[in-house]
């Protein structure tokens, strides 16, 4: 099913770092699913490979391009309306980053009201949020 793609799905996939997620995650971006990846998502991806990972920045822009260019990842953009959603959202939760509010705003005014994350605590109002693998 197609859905939104969140920064832990595919930092599993891009770092290869703890296996089973991984599985997971590759089975779903390997997959002829469309995933959508919003910019805040991008931005959190490079900043985690760059802060977390320590990679160099030739290989965190390699890594992410590579990623876009997949045939199934599809890039979306935010609206004003949705960017003032996500951040009353997250705004008094003190658990909901920017980045998952922007994501679950976006998702739940889509077409595609579906996030897939590793995250169980993901915001759920008016979408569906799915483990990849499950």
């Amino acid at each position: 099913m197609a859905g939104f793609l969140d920064s832990n799905v595919a930092l599993r996939y891009l770092t290869h770092d703890h296996e089973e997620l991984f599985q997971a995650a590759r089975r779903l971006i390997d997959s002829d699913e469309a995933l959508y990846i919003i910019h805040a998502i991008v931005a959190e991806i490079g900043h985690v490979l760059l802060t977390v990972y320590r990679l160099a920045r030739s290989d965190v822009v390699d890594a992410v391009v590579g990623l876009l260019a997949r045939n199934n990842i599809h890039v979306c953009t935010d609206s004003p309306h949705e960017l003032r959603e996500a951040l009353l959202l997250c705004r008094d939760s003190g658990r909901v980053s920017i980045n998952d509010a922007l994501l679950w705003a976006t998702a739940r005014a889509s077409r595609t009201p579906v996030v897939y994350t590793f995250d169980r605590r993901f915001p759920a109002q008016g979408i569906s949020v799915r483990q990849p693998g499950s």
